[in-house]
């Protein structure tokens, strides 16, 4: 099973980062469920809440959602990029049994493809713009991150979590409940005060958006903290992996072009510091 392989993988690397931060997801999920419960059932609940909202961010449903937060996108069945994946495929290890893999591309003037799970890889048109061979080192580096479980890594931080969202949720829409009452009020004082204007039930609903996403957002920094190193460790990897293929070139301009600045901060926080990584490439 999918789920087994991947945690093998992480002790089989002894990947210190991504456990502590699945170790802090079971706890933050028991405590939760605890503490709605109050009892030991309280904590077997929590571990299946833990084992659920993993197996959601590795299934199609939690691909899905994934994508959706790097912009709008659709499938496409591209015979270029078919191509062009097969021969990555056969480059990289023709031992190795990759499961299909859909393009989706996304609606954005930047210039980028990369893996978004085992499934998929999403790309931009302007990406379409560049050489074969840059786009096959392109897929040779994300079919690594397929191959290294990276993307499931990626996967969970972004969606893995059903208690931050079902908390986000809740807080939106009780703020939203509350400035029902405060539009109320908005009326009340304006009638009273006619030469002021109450905006209460506005910035009551604002601060509900605000507040929610700000816990989203720590959630996704804490996750992005942790395995920042770890993600920036198997970056290099792929990249060494492509010069020894003989695409040291290929890879060189499409860092020169751009074709990792993306629409998502956790991916794209893996690659901030492009003069290191020639120095790197120059070393391979």
């Amino acid at each position: 099973m999918y789920f087994f392989d991947y945690f093998e993988s992480k002790i089989h690397e002894a990947d210190i980062n991504t456990i502590i931060f699945l170790l802090i997801k079971l706890i933050f999920d028991v405590l939760v469920t605890y503490a709605l419960y109050s009892t030991m059932s309280g904590l077997i609940i929590g571990s299946i809440i833990f084992v659920v909202s993993i197996l959601f961010a590795f299934s199609d449903s939690g691909e899905a959602v994934y994508r959706k937060k790097i912009g709008k996108n659709k499938f496409v069945n591209n015979k270029r990029l078919n191509n062009l994946l097969n021969k990555a495929i056969y480059i990289n290890d023709v031992n190795i049994n990759y499961e299909k893999i859909d393009f989706y591309l996304v609606n954005s003037d930047k210039n980028f493809m990369y893996a978004t799970s085992r499934h998929s890889i999403c790309f931009t048109n302007k990406f379409l713009e560049n050489s074969d061979n840059e786009i096959l080192t392109q897929m040779l580096r994300e079919l690594k991150h397929i191959k290294d479980f990276n993307t499931d890594d990626v996967l969970y931080v972004g969606v893995g979590d059903l208690y931050i969202d079902i908390i986000s949720l809740v807080i939106r829409v009780l703020f939203a409940i509350l400035s029902l009452f405060m539009k109320i009020i908005d009326i009340i004082i304006n009638l009273i005060y006619k030469d002021k204007k109450s905006n209460l039930s506005k910035i009551t609903k604002i601060s509900g958006e605000k507040f929610s996403f700000l816990i989203k957002n720590t959630w996704s920094s804490l996750g992005i903290l942790l395995l920042i190193k770890n993600n920036r460790r198997k970056e290099f990897e792929s990249d060494k992996m492509v010069c020894e293929l003989g695409y040291r070139n290929e890879l060189i301009s499409l860092i020169d072009k751009g074709c990792y600045k993306n629409n998502l901060k956790i991916l794209e926080s893996n690659m901030k510091n492009q003069n290191l990584r020639i120095k790197k490439i120059d070393n391979y």
